[in-house]
């Protein structure tokens, strides 16, 4: 059964008993759809920490990763398995997710051709108002498993920066780097075991001033 309901009341809702219920899917440094919040506020946070560690003569190690075709990876059970055990989403809600990810297809049109339709059996339609608050959900674990390490870290949907700041000795950056190295290896794995996911890119900046 398809549900035509408007963005608002799949994200607060009525629950069965008439209690009404609310929920962000948004971890504290996921910026996506959040008022208040922007790819403006996201960079700021970063340059800002970025700029108070090279005001105290010390080096930031940034590491920026991206997820190859992010939205179309997430596997429709884990999500909805995560909707209802870790953000309490039951009943007429959580049929209303299931049946917007559930019996889609797609296909290729040019011109006047058009291949043959091919099911969905994973992801979330891209552009789409529930897509990134979707993704921002499935990935929420990400950001306790980058605190666990100890480093900082800001994401907007799919773009995700981890970094870390040491001073200048070159123990503390030995250590630091290998610290990093650990986290991002930890933060692959984790893609790698929850959905079909491939490093598309990864980029190590290092920021401080002269000695």
């Amino acid at each position: 059964m398809e549900f035509n309901v408007p963005f608002q009341h799949k994200y607060g809702y009525i629950r069965d008993d008439n209690t009404p219920v609310s929920y962000s899917f948004n971890e504290n440094y996921q910026s996506v759809y959040r008022a208040g919040h922007s790819t403006e506020t996201a960079l700021l946070e970063v340059y800002n920490r970025v700029f108070s560690a090279t005001t105290d003569k010390k080096l930031t190690v940034l590491v920026g990763l991206d997820i190859s075709s992010a939205f179309g990876t997430i596997d429709h059970n884990i999500l909805l398995r995560r909707l209802h055990g870790e953000f309490g989403v039951t009943g007429t809600a959580l049929a209303w997710f299931q049946s917007y990810i559930s019996n889609r297809s797609q296909f290729v049109k040019l011109g006047r051709h058009s291949s043959a339709p091919v099911s969905c059996t994973s992801g979330v339609p891209q552009g789409s108002v529930l897509g990134p608050i979707l993704f921002a959900a499935y990935t929420s674990p990400i950001g306790d498993l980058i605190r666990s390490f100890g480093i900082q870290h800001h994401q907007f949907a799919d773009d995700t920066q981890v970094h870390l700041t040491v001073t200048l000795r070159s123990s503390d950056i030995h250590n630091g780097l290998t610290l990093l190295a650990d986290c991002t290896a930890a933060v692959k794995q984790w893609h790698l075991l929850s959905h079909k996911w491939t490093p598309a890119q990864c980029q190590q900046i290092r920021s401080h001033l002269p000695r």
